[in-house]
């Protein structure tokens, strides 16, 4: 498949069943450009496409000129986001050239999208390379479904050999642990309350290694690590056990270490304390590791859902509930991994999003230098 936006895209089905007079890759086009130029809302991009009709041209058939807010509307409420978002991991998968490293799952829910019910918001499970800083796929929550069935749904969609998977303790189940071994995968999981007996297990065997001497060695399953930031300093202390001797469960796939992470922080010289246990098919000879993804997990937090609050107002998309809020979640996503491909300015994200406005030249850049870098 081609790796331009217009190529790659156009073979998304128009799901209008009456006579189009705006084809489908002129409205997905215009809005991802929009979109990385500031847009929040679909009279941003009309006024967007408006603008920048000429430029446009280059690339898109307007004859009939530009669709209104309501044809941008009408379109991504119908369009089949089960196919875009395949389209969107292949155009990712192309453009990634190699995902590697820690790939992060968590739950992001679009704020705006709530109703008059209290749980009525669109929730969307998200997948991020971090070592590729691109978001790499995602599963809109279904009627009735939650981030447990639809992680596996997801990651079967996901090309993920070699990597390492990481989750909050939601996501701590024994079916997601065998789906990321049979895609060749590695895990790392957060343990807390939801498996309580495999918690209290895990805690008792941490307490009675600590009770022999010499248990941590520094060179084999113990580092520490100390930063500082922001006002405060945080020291981690991670310790690993070998558990492929154990067998604490059979029923966990490829169990084979466990870690426990004590953190002392001071915040304007008050001191908390904190400890949080994990479970991982990595063996302990790979413990830093291991150690390492304990901390790069939060990237997906910090790198993906903060940058679409923050920088795409994503919860701005008031009211646009079910498919729509997915497909333009979707969009945002997409805009946010070609502005992020772009490198030849070193500059904040806003400040790159700004010049996509003013240049048309520092647009084209990041919409299509990409591909002709891989080709």
């Amino acid at each position: 498949m081609s790796l331009t936006i217009i190529e790659h895209f156009s073979v998304l089905k128009d799901p209008r069943k009456i006579k189009v007079t705006y084809p489908l890759i002129n409205i997905i086009f215009i809005t991802v450009c929009a979109i990385i130029a500031g847009a929040e809302n679909f009279f941003d991009i009309v006024d967007y496409a408006e603008l920048k009709k000429e430029w446009l041209k280059k690339y898109l058939d307007l004859s009939e000129g530009i669709p209104s807010h309501d044809t941008f509307h009408r379109v991504f409420s119908l369009l089949d986001n089960q196919l875009f978002t395949e389209l969107f991991i292949e155009f990712t998968r192309q453009i990634s050239q190699e995902l590697r490293g820690v790939i992060g799952l968590d739950g992001k829910t679009m704020r705006g999208t709530k109703g008059h019910t209290p749980h009525s918001a669109i929730h969307i499970l998200n997948a991020y390379c971090v070592e590729n800083q691109l978001c790499i796929g995602q599963m809109p929550m279904l009627e009735k479904s939650n981030e447990i069935t639809a992680a596996p749904l997801l990651l079967d969609k996901l090309d993920i050999e070699g990597g390492i998977v990481t989750s909050d303790a939601l996501l701590c189940q024994q079916t997601i642990a065998t789906k990321i071994i049979e895609k060749k995968a590695d895990y790392l999981l957060a343990l807390k309350d939801n498996q309580s007996s495999l918690l209290e297990d895990v805690t008792l065997y941490f307490n009675e290694q600590d009770k022999k001497s010499a248990a941590w060695d520094d060179t084999l399953n113990h580092v520490e690590t100390i930063e500082k930031g922001h006002g405060r300093v945080e020291t981690r202390n991670y310790y690993g056990i070998d558990t492929t001797n154990w067998g604490m469960s059979p029923k966990w796939r490829e169990l084979n270490s466990i870690i426990r992470v004590r953190s002392i922080r001071y915040i304007k010289g008050i001191e908390v304390h904190e400890t949080r246990y994990y479970i991982s098919s990595l063996r302990l000879q790979q413990f830093k590791k291991a150690a390492h993804a304990v901390r790069q997990h939060w990237c997906i937090e910090n790198n993906l859902h903060w940058q679409l609050d923050v920088s795409f107002n994503e919860d701005g998309w008031s009211g646009k509930a079910g498919n729509i809020a997915a497909n333009i979640a979707l969009i945002n996503k997409l805009a946010l991994n070609l502005v992020k491909k772009e490198t030849s300015r070193k500059s904040s994200l806003r400040r790159k999003r700004f010049s996509t406005a003013l240049s048309d030249d520092y647009m084209e850049k990041v919409i299509f230098n990409y591909a002709n870098c891989i080709r």
